[in-house]
C-alpha cells in the first residue's frame, strides 16, 4: 500500500472517530437540554402553584369584593392547570428514569384529586353570586353579617351554603399541598437526574479523548519507527554524498514511495558519476589550451601598452595646444566684448557729460535767481516784523480800551440800580400819600392827584430803567466778546511775529547757501567743459582699439578651428588604441582567472571518489611572435 494511501485511511479513521465523538455528545446535551426544559417548568409549576395557593387564602383574608376574589382564583388555578399540562406532555417526548415517572403519576394523580376538591367549590361560589347579586360586592368576611340580617328561614340557608363553602376551600387547599409536595420531589429528582446525565457525559468525553490520544500516540509510534529506519539509510547514503564519494548506493526499502526514492537518489549518483568524469576530461584540455592563450595575449598586451603611451603623449600635446588656443580665442572674445562695452560706456558718458554740461549752466543760472528771490524775501520779512510791531502795539492799546469801556459800563449799571432803588421807594411814598389824601377827604384830593403823577412818574423811571440795565448787559457782553477776540488777535500778532522771525533767520541762511551753491555750480560747468573735450579724444581711441581687436579675434579662431579637428582625429586614434588594449587586458585578465578556474575546477573534480583515470599530457601549441615597434 501507498504511503499516501496509509495516511488518509488513518486520517479518515481518526475523523469518523471525532465525528462519532460528537454525535453521542451531541444526543446527550439534547437530553439534558430537555431534562433541563423539565427542570424549568416544574420550577415554573410551583411558583404558580404558590400563587395559586396564596390567591385561595386571599378568599378568607383578602378585603375585597367577593366576586374579584373568585375571579382571581380562577385565572391562578387556569395557569396551574396548563403549566401542569405542559409538563405532563414534555415528559411524554423524553426516556424518563422510572422514578421521575413515578414522582409524574404521582404528580398527575394529586393534580386529579385536587381539580374534583375545585369542582364543588367552583359550583357553590357560582350559586352564591348567582342567586343574591349584591353578595359579589361584599367582602367573604362579611357575607355572613350580610345574610344574617334576612329572615331565619334566608338566614339558614345562606349559613349552611357559607359552610359548604369553607369546607370546600379547605378541601382545596389540603389537595393542593399534596400536589405541592409530589411537585417538590419530582423538581429534586430532576435536578439529580440533570446532574448525573452532565457528569456521565463529561466521562465518556474524557475517556474518549484519552483513548484517541493513545491510539494516535500508538500509531505515530509505529509509522515514525518505520520511517526513521528509511531516514537512517538516507541520511548515510547523502552524509557519502556530501563526502563527494560517488560509489555508494541507496538501499531504501519499504512502502513503494521510498523505494522508489531510493532508485531516484541512485540513478542521481550514476548521472552526477558519469558528468563529473567527463568534466575531468575536458578541464585537462581547457588547462593546456590556457596555458598556450595566455603567452599570446601577454606578447600582444605588452605592444599594444607602447603604442598607447605614444598616444597618449602626442593627445596631451595636442590637448595643450588646443587649451592655450582656446584660452587665447577666450582672452581675444572678453577684451573684445570688454572694449565694446567701453565704447558704449565712453559714447553714454560721453552724452551725459554732454547733458550734465547743460544741466550745469541751468543750474548756475536757476542757483542765481533763487539767490535774488531769496534777498528779495529776506527784505520783505523785515518790513512785515515791523508791521507786526505796530499791530501788536495798537491790539494791545485797544485791549486796554475796552477793558476800560468795560468799567464804566459796569459803573453806569450801578448807578441803573439805584436808580431803580429810588423809583420803587417813590412809588411806595405815592402810594402812602394816596392813602392819606384819602383820609383827608376833600381837603387832600389835590394832594392825592399830586401823588398819582408821581406814582407814574416813578413807574415810568422804574421802567426806563431797566431797558437801560438791559442794553448794557448786551453792551457789556459784546465788550467781553470783543476784549476775548482781541486777546486772541494780540497772541496771533505774537506767534506771527515769531514766525516771521524764524522765516527771515531761515532766509538768510538759504541766501548764503546759494551764494556758496553759486561758486560751487559754476566750477562744476567750468570742469564739465574740460571733461567734455577729454571724453570725445578717448571716444576716437577706442574706435581704433576695437578694429584691431576684431582684425586679432578672426585668426585666433582660425587657429582654433585647425586645432579642434587635429585634436579630434588623435583622441579618436587613443580612444580605439585604449580600447582595444582594455579588450586584451580583460582576455588576459580572463584567461588567467579562467586557468585559476579551471585548476581549481580540477582540484574539485579529483576531490570526488571515482575510478581512477590517468591524466592527460598537454599537446605543444606554438606561440606567434608578435612585432613591437616604438613610436
Amino acid at each position: 500500500m501507498k504511503l499516501k494511501t496509509q495516511l488518509l485511511l488513518n486520517t479518515f479513521f481518526v475523523i469518523f472517530l471525532f465525528i462519532l465523538s460528537y454525535a453521542v455528545i451531541y444526543l446527550e446535551l439534547q437530553k439534558v437540554e430537555k431534562i433541563h426544559s423539565l427542570s424549568e417548568t416544574a420550577l415554573k409549576l410551583r411558583i404558580e402553584g404558590n400563587n395559586y395557593q396564596i390567591s385561595t387564602n386571599q378568599i378568607f383574608l383578602e378585603r375585597n369584593q367577593f366576586s374579584v376574589l373568585i375571579r382571581n382564583w380562577k385565572e391562578k388555578s387556569n395557569q396551574f392547570d396548563t403549566t401542569l399540562n405542559e409538563l405532563i406532555v414534555n415528559s411524554n417526548t423524553t426516556k424518563l428514569p422510572q422514578d421521575i415517572m413515578t414522582s409524574l403519576e404521582s404528580l398527575q394523580n394529586s393534580a386529579l384529586a385536587q381539580n374534583e376538591y375545585k369542582a364543588p367549590f367552583e359550583r357553590t361560589a357560582q350559586r352564591l353570586l348567582e342567586e343574591d347579586k349584591l353578595a359579589s360586592k361584599v367582602q367573604f368576611s362579611g357575607l355572613y353579617g350580610y345574610f344574617l340580617s334576612r329572615s331565619p328561614d334566608e338566614a339558614a340557608h345562606w349559613k349552611g351554603l357559607l359552610e359548604d363553602l369553607e369546607k370546600d376551600v379547605e378541601n382545596v387547599y389540603k389537595g393542593y399541598s399534596t400536589v405541592n409536595n409530589n411537585l417538590a420531589t419530582l423538581g429534586n429528582r430532576l435536578n439529580s437526574y440533570q446532574s448525573d446525565l452532565i457528569q456521565r457525559d463529561i466521562l465518556f468525553l474524557l475517556v474518549l479523548v484519552v483513548a484517541i490520544s493513545i491510539f494516535s500516540i500508538i500509531y505515530v509510534v509505529i509509522f515514525s519507527h518505520k520511517l526513521s529506519l528509511n531516514f537512517i539509510n538516507l541520511e548515510e547514503t547523502m552524509k557519502r554524498l556530501a563526502e563527494r564519494d560517488l560509489t555508494i548506493l541507496s538501499e531504501l526499502k519499504g512502502s513503494r514511495e521510498v523505494e522508489a526514492l531510493g532508485s531516484h537518489i541512485n540513478d542521481v549518483t550514476r548521472s552526477f558519476h558519469d558528468f563529473i568524469s567527463e568534466v575531468n576530461q575536458v578541464s585537462n584540455q581547457t588547462l593546456c589550451l590556457q596555458d598556450a592563450l595566455a603567452a599570446g595575449t601577454a606578447g600582444t598586451l605588452s605592444a599594444l601598452r607602447e603604442i598607447t603611451k605614444s598616444i597618449d603623449s602626442l593627445e596631451e600635446t595636442i590637448t595643450l595646444m588646443e587649451d592655450d588656443t582656446e584660452i587665447t580665442a577666450d582672452s581675444v572674445q572678453t577684451i573684445t566684448g570688454q572694449i565694446q562695452q567701453l565704447n558704449v560706456n565712453i559714447k553714454s558718458q560721453y552724452n551725459l557729460i554732454q547733458s550734465n554740461l547743460s544741466a550745469s549752466e541751468q543750474l548756475s543760472s536757476s542757483i542765481n535767481n533763487i539767490n535774488k528771490l531769496t534777498g528779495q524775501e529776506n527784505k520783505r520779512s523785515a518790513v512785515m516784523v515791523d508791521k507786526l510791531n505796530e499791530g501788536e502795539e495798537l491790539a494791545e492799546l485797544s485791549q486796554n480800551i475796552i477793558t476800560k469801556v468795560s468799567k464804566t459800563i459796569q459803573e453806569v449799571m450801578t448807578v441803573t440800580g439805584i436808580i431803580n432803588d429810588i423809583s420803587d421807594q417813590t412809588n411806595i411814598l405815592s402810594m402812602n400819600a394816596a392813602i392819606e389824601s384819602a383820609h383827608a377827604g376833600e381837603a387832600g384830593k389835590g394832594f392825592a392827584v399830586v401823588a398819582e403823577e408821581i406814582r407814574s412818574l416813578a413807574e415810568s423811571t422804574s421802567e426806563n430803567s431797566h431797558q437801560i440795565d438791559e442794553i448794557l448787559k448786551k453792551v457789556s457782553f459784546q465788550i467781553d466778546e470783543a476784549l476775548n477776540a482781541s486777546t486772541d488777535s494780540y497772541k496771533s500778532v505774537g506767534y506771527l511775529k515769531e514766525g516771521l522771525k524764524d522765516l527771515s533767520g531761515s532766509l538768510i541762511e538759504i541766501n548764503h547757501g546759494m551764494d556758496e551753491l553759486s561758486s560751487a555750480s559754476r566750477d562744476i560747468v567750468h570742469s564739465s567743459q574740460n571733461l567734455h573735450s577729454v571724453t570725445a579724444n578717448i571716444n576716437d581711441s577706442s574706435q581704433l582699439i576695437q578694429s584691431k581687436s576684431d582684425d586679432i579675434g578672426k585668426v585666433v579662431s582660425t587657429m582654433k578651428g585647425k586645432t579642434e579637428k587635429a585634436s579630434v582625429s588623435i583622441k579618436e586614434i587613443g580612444k580605439s588604441s585604449r580600447e582595444i588594449t582594455e579588450t586584451m587586458t580583460g582576455v588576459h585578465q580572463v584567461s588567467e582567472e579562467n586557468k585559476e578556474g579551471m585548476s581549481r575546477l580540477e582540484e574539485i573534480v579529483h576531490s570526488f571518489k571515482t575510478e581512477e583515470t590517468t591524466p592527460q599530457e598537454c599537446q605543444d601549441f606554438e606561440t606567434p611572435d608578435v612585432p613591437i615597434r616604438n613610436s
